[in-house]
C-alpha cells in the first residue's frame, strides 16, 4: 500500500459516483468507503481519524442528501474501532501495527474485528434511513449488506494488501 491517497481517491470516487446508485437485489449495498474505515490508520487516540472521518461522510452525505447520517456512523465506526481492536487484537500488538488485515492478525481474529463493527455500521444506517426498524426487510439489508462488504473486504485484501509474514507460521 504504497500509495494511499491515490487508492482512496478511487474508491471514493466508485462510491459516490457508481456504488450510491446501485442496489444489488434490493438488499445488497457496497460501501468501500467503511473498508478504508477498518482497515486503515489504526492508532490510538487519533482526532486526526475522526475528523478525517468526519470530512468523508460530510462529502458522502452530500452526494447522497443523507442529513448527517453517514458522517455521525462513520464518526462512530471510528471512535468504536479503536476499543473493539484492542480487545480484539491486543494492546502490545496494536502499538506495532499500521493496518490491521489477514495477514496481520489472523483470520478468526479478523473476523471477530471486522463482522461486528459492519453490523454495527448498517444496523445504523437501516435504523436512521428506514421507518421500521424491525421488519425482515431491515434484517435482510443488514446481514446480506454485511456479509457482501465482508467479501469485498477479503478481496480487496487479496489483492492489494501485501504479507509480511512470509515463511513464518501460524
Amino acid at each position: 500500500m504504497k500509495n494511499n491517497f491515490l487508492l482512496i481517491s478511487l474508491l471514493m470516487l466508485f462510491q459516490f459516483f457508481v456504488l450510491n446508485n446501485v442496489i444489488f437485489f434490493d438488499f445488497i449495498m457496497l460501501f468501500p468507503i467503511i473498508m478504508i474505515f477498518i482497515l486503515f490508520w489504526m492508532k490510538k487516540d487519533s482526532k486526526t481519524n475522526l475528523l478525517f472521518a468526519f470530512m468523508i461522510g460530510v462529502a458522502f452525505d452530500l452526494f447522497n442528501n443523507s442529513l448527517g447520517i453517514f458522517s455521525l456512523a462513520l464518526i462512530l465506526i471510528v471512535f468504536f474501532r479503536n476499543l473493539w481492536a484492542s480487545k480484539i487484537v491486543g494492546e502490545e500488538k496494536l502499538d506495532e501495527i499500521n493496518v490491521i488485515s489477514l495477514n496481520e492478525i489472523g483470520s478468526l481474529q479478523f473476523f471477530y474485528y471486522s463482522f461486528p463493527l459492519l453490523i454495527f455500521f448498517f444496523c445504523f444506517l437501516s435504523l436512521f434511513e428506514s421507518g421500521s426498524f424491525f421488519s425482515l426487510k431491515n434484517f435482510s439489508f443488514i446481514f446480506y449488506s454485511t456479509i457482501s462488504n465482508y467479501v469485498f473486504m477479503i478481496i480487496f485484501q487479496l489483492l492489494f494488501l501485501k504479507s509480511n509474514n512470509t515463511n513464518e507460521w501460524r
